[in-house]
């Protein structure tokens, strides 16, 4: 039997808890008891719905109390626990419901859902996968595992999801997102351009998106595309120094030399320990500009922050050798 207030779990015939000393319901109390544990699950819902979690709780816990195989008792219990941070208590309590009814719906999914705070991602894709078999229309548990599966780089098993989860939502962004980054990963880049621009085509500020479809037009040579794309993160994600760095990469192969310097100078702003944006800059202002002194500098940071780059090592030591050549004369 389920303490109705640890969610421990005692003997059948063990009238108190044996963690918390809390007297136990008895089941042969259960049938009498239903009417009011409808009452106190719509006390407990409601509570739930106005953002009172702990009121709820104990709305729910008494349920249990009453009726200590009621499933939907023990799928709020873990709701409202997730809802107050207690992930543990939140796992056990959904763990009994799905013990109590295994083709319950809102319990995969919430056990799911978990399973990936706790970074289980093959675990949480096993419960959202169930969800999905038990209601086919509920098409985001799909989704979740699709992306979860992606994120753990799975992409084999990604793939069949994926490809369902199309048939299913042809009109959705996210599939199209994944199914084209699936086609980036496998070195198919047309195909990930066509997926990845139907999904910015769906949900214009779709920023993942945008930041793989100047991945793969890069990788295609399709600079003067990438950067578009690229200028459409930055313009979306402000902290992404990143992008921001690889934005004045590809302005720098455009011999835009002014705006290259400011995208690195940006992505500097976001991560100050970022050595090649340094090296970018010092690279840009002795070869471009002819800036030997300020040069210098920029590529002293980049060495002081990564000392074992052989790259700015080799061209700061030719810069200091050319200064000292101008100096002598």
């Amino acid at each position: 039997m389920i303490c109705p207030k640890c969610q421990t779990t005692n003997p059948d015939n063990h009238r108190y808890c044996s963690q918390c000393g809390t007297r136990l319901g008895e089941r042969q109390r259960r049938t009498r008891a239903k009417g009011s544990v409808r009452d106190l699950m719509a006390r407990g819902i409601a509570l739930f719905n106005e953002g009172n979690f702990r009121g709820a709780l104990e709305e729910f816990r008494l349920g249990v109390g009453l009726d200590p195989v009621h499933e939907l008792s023990y799928l709020y219990i873990a709701a409202c626990n997730l809802a107050l941070g207690d992930i543990g208590p939140a796992k056990e309590a959904v763990k009994r419901a799905i013990e109590l009814n295994p083709r319950l719906q809102g319990a995969s999914f919430l056990m799911g859902f978990l399973e990936a705070l706790q970074e289980e991602r093959l675990k949480a894709c096993g419960h959202l996968s169930q969800c999905y078999e038990l209601n086919p229309e509920f098409a985001l548990s799909l989704q979740w595992a699709g992306s979860l599966l992606i994120q753990d780089r799975r992409f084999s098993g990604a793939k069949p999801i994926v490809e369902k989860l199309l048939e299913r939502k042809p009109d959705s962004a996210a599939a199209h997102y994944m199914s084209g980054v699936l086609a980036l990963e496998n070195g198919d880049l047309s195909s990930a351009v066509s997926r990845l621009e139907k999904a910015v085509e769906l949900l214009g500020d779709f920023t993942a998106a945008h930041r793989k479809l100047a991945e793969a037009h890069r990788r295609l040579g399709n600079k003067e595309k990438a950067v578009r794309h690229y200028r459409k993160v930055v313009e979306f994600d402000k902290t992404d120094s990143e992008s921001t760095f690889q934005l004045g990469v590809l302005l720098s192969d455009l011999h835009d030399v002014e705006a290259a310097i400011k995208m690195f100078k940006r992505a500097l702003s976001l991560n100050p320990t970022f050595a090649e944006a340094h090296y970018q800059i010092g690279l840009l202002l002795y070869v471009e500009k002819g800036a030997i002194d300020e040069a210098i500098v920029a590529l002293k940071k980049a060495l002081e922050l990564d000392p074992t780059d052989p790259s700015t090592r080799l061209i700061l030591g030719e810069l200091l050798y050319v200064k000292k050549g101008m100096e002598e004369k």
